[in-house]
């Protein structure tokens, strides 16, 4: 057992393990794209052997991360009083005004205001080597390349391709025209389906800036889906370091599924970038100890309220990230610091979020609106599920749908008209990563 410790720690072995684990998992990808006679068990097993492969290529180190030597306690920046009193009077204009129902695209502009003077609250004095830089990395060159590449993916060909306009996109698209030529002064509420009205805001933006058009429409996905590469690349390489993080912007840029949220007017892609940078700035701040990365997580995570639904989960997403946090690190490194972190994020949240929340309570019923419509045991969706699936009852339908949704990323297809490839949701590429990341 101490040889096979021994053995672990040097390069060549734990690159021999990645190695087979890569070629096992792609072999395993291909037997199941073999449509004709796919192989299941065959791939399973395959599957098995490249998960244990890169668990073994761990050599379980112990990782200094997020209290390593490399990153000192940060002073986490002076409190700065004249910002911070600004952005509590421009929130309590803002909530006033919401209350009111009054004159809300003024309060919005109160928001954003307020919002960005919390944050240079906690802004330290700008110094020449933090912002300027005698060379530029060369990740950061192969970053921008891919970003590029990400862009073009995204945009060539957007008003026909994808040809069809979905239901879905056309009401989004009339829904952010309302807000763009002011039929709808609702900024900071919720608008069609439940969905938060700064989610089709982003859309009339991008309407007023690249044409009251389809194209305009499209193009909020766009910016969205660009933005969620480089917010990948930014989480994944503070965690793992900037070769995954490149890696990982390129299979995001270059992604199948993400491609094609990236080129419909739906607001689904909003919620990668916002998520990931919330989990980005969080990750930093426990890291680094500075209150302008408690502050930034906040912001992202309040955001993370007015796009779609799916991010929502980055609350659950911190809280486990703060368990894990806590676990793994030293006591004395829980210093009171971080928990003063802990609470300026906290207001962040509210304060981002107060808005939203005060709609919320006034017009419960809109919290849960998409949800409860879509909700499986809802009686109108239990009749469609036993009449269209080969189900004795709702739990055979459950599992009948499970099954299936689990199946789509590496084997069959997704068969909503939104997407309806025929195909795995994940490439040839991307899939057997997937199924390594999920043995990690």
């Amino acid at each position: 057992m101490a040889f096979l410790n021994q053995l672990r720690q040097t390069r060549a072995f734990r690159f021999l393990l990645l190695g087979l684990g890569v070629y096992a998992a792609a072999a395993a990808q291909i037997t199941l794209n073999s449509r004709e006679h796919p192989g299941f068990a065959l791939a399973a097993a395959l599957f098995l052997l490249g998960g244990v492969s890169f668990a073994l290529a761990d050599p379980d180190s112990a990782q200094s991360w997020p209290d390593g030597p490399h990153h000192p306690p940060g002073d986490g920046g002076a409190i700065h009083q004249i910002p911070a009193a600004a952005s509590v009077a421009l929130i309590v204009l803002a909530v006033m005004l919401k209350l009111r129902n009054q004159l809300e695209p003024v309060g919005f502009v109160f928001w954003l205001a307020s919002i960005v003077a919390f944050i240079l609250t906690f802004c330290r004095r700008p110094q020449g080597r933090f912002f300027i830089r005698q060379k530029v990395a060369a990740a950061h060159l192969a970053l921008a390349a891919i970003v590029v590449l990400a862009f073009a993916l995204r945009w060539v060909n957007l008003d026909g391709f994808p040809p069809n306009v979905d239901g879905d996109e056309a009401v989004t698209g009339i829904n952010a025209r309302q807000l763009l030529h002011g039929l709808n002064t609702n900024w900071l509420g919720t608008a069609w389906m439940g969905f938060p009205s700064p989610s089709f805001l982003a859309h009339s933006f991008s309407m007023s800036l690249f044409g009251d058009n389809l194209h305009g429409l499209r193009m909020g996905s766009v910016v969205s889906g660009v933005a969620a590469v480089i917010t990948s690349y930014l989480l994944v390489s503070l965690l793992f370091g900037r070769a995954p993080g490149l890696l990982t912007a390129l299979l995001m840029a270059t992604s199948q599924v993400t491609i094609h949220f990236s080129r419909i007017g739906l607001n689904n892609i909003q919620a990668i970038p916002v998520t990931t940078l919330a989990l980005y700035f969080f990750l930093r701040a426990i890291r680094d100890r500075r209150r302008l990365d408690f502050a930034l997580s906040g912001v992202m995570t309040g955001l993370s309220l007015y796009t779609y639904f799916a991010a929502r989960l980055v609350f659950p997403i911190l809280a486990i990230a703060f368990v894990i946090f806590v676990m793994r690190s030293n006591p004395a490194s829980r210093g009171g610091f971080r928990w003063t972190g802990l609470a300026i994020m906290a207001a962040a949240v509210h304060l981002v979020a107060l808005p939203i929340i005060i709609h919320y309570v006034t017009l419960s019923e809109t919290f849960l609106d998409r949800q409860l419509q879509v909700w499986l045991w809802a009686p109108g969706n239990v009749a469609h599920a036993m009449s269209s699936l080969p189900a004795d009852s709702l739990v055979d339908a459950v599992r009948i749908q499970a099954l299936a949704a689990a199946k789509s990323f590496n084997w069959g297809y997704d068969h909503s008209p939104q997407y309806h490839f025929t195909g795995p949701a994940l490439d040839v590429v991307s899939a057997p990563f997937f199924v390594l990341g999920a043995c990690l």
